[in-house]
């Protein structure tokens, strides 16, 4: 079947899209934005693949490295016209495929689609990996990054703009401290809107917080964005593994 996919794929040229366009600098991200708004509401809404990043997650052990590109292509040629907007990469597949001898960012590299952005799971502290990393390490990470991103959309790794690299950032427990205003997901943010990155924060859904704290959650993200003169655009809900609440009713 992958040989047949990789024929009828390469005689398949994808749509260009706003996105390209401000993947290659020849537009801004508020314009990609305008567009996707239009999309959106033409559409009536929008999806997001998880193919092959979540579906080969816990069946097959996250071995989905190997198979990002052709389903990266497959995702840009047949998902966009089915209205798709984004490709879910990173988490546990940048894991898997260093352990197996991949290098990671080549990974990276092969997740990111021509005509739609990449939304690669970020854990706040812990980034991409098990272990809590600290702002020293944190920021040169994200600066290297958007390096890589910007030469492969570019031709160059120059960030004097706003880079085509929106990863999820979420903290399993959306913790804040009050007294002191410290908050990992906060800071990561922060940390990525420096190194010119564009992440779409997310609010982990549970009945147990609510709606008071998702409405200062909210705000606080607005103000992260507005010290980095952007409007914050983007949010996302993320569920708790499935957890017993995440249902319909709930959610309404």
């Amino acid at each position: 079947a992958l040989p047949i996919l990789t024929d009828k794929l390469a005689t398949s040229a994808p749509e260009i899209t706003a996105f390209t366009c401000f993947a290659r600098g020849e537009a801004t991200y508020e314009q990609y934005v305008g567009d996707l708004k239009l999309k959106l509401e033409k559409q009536g809404g929008g999806w997001v693949t998880v193919a092959p990043r979540d579906t080969c997650q816990q069946g097959n052990d996250s071995e989905s490295a190997a198979i990002s590109n052709i389903s990266r292509i497959n995702a840009e040629v047949w998902a966009q016209k089915a209205g798709c907007v984004g490709y879910e990469t990173g988490g546990a597949q940048y894991q898997a495929g260093l352990i197996r001898g991949f290098d990671p960012a080549t990974i990276l590299r092969l997740g990111l689609p021509y005509n739609m952005p990449a939304h690669s799971l970020q854990r706040s502290q812990y980034v991409n990996g098990l272990a809590e990393l600290t702002p020293e390490i944190r920021r040169p990470l994200f600066e290297s990054t958007a390096e890589i991103v910007a030469q492969h959309y570019r031709g160059a790794g120059g960030t004097d703009s706003w880079v085509p690299w929106q990863p999820y950032n979420f903290h399993a427990g959306n913790f804040y401290c009050e007294k002191t205003g410290y908050s990992p997901q906060d800071d990561t943010t922060l940390e990525l809107l420096d190194a010119k990155c564009l992440p779409m924060p997310n609010w982990v859904f549970s009945p147990k917080f609510p709606l008071e704290a998702l409405k200062k959650w909210t705000e606080r993200q607005i103000d992260i964005f507005e010290k980095k003169g952007l409007a914050l655009q983007q949010l996302r809900i993320k569920n708790p593994g499935q957890g017993v609440g995440w249902t319909a009713d709930t959610l309404w």
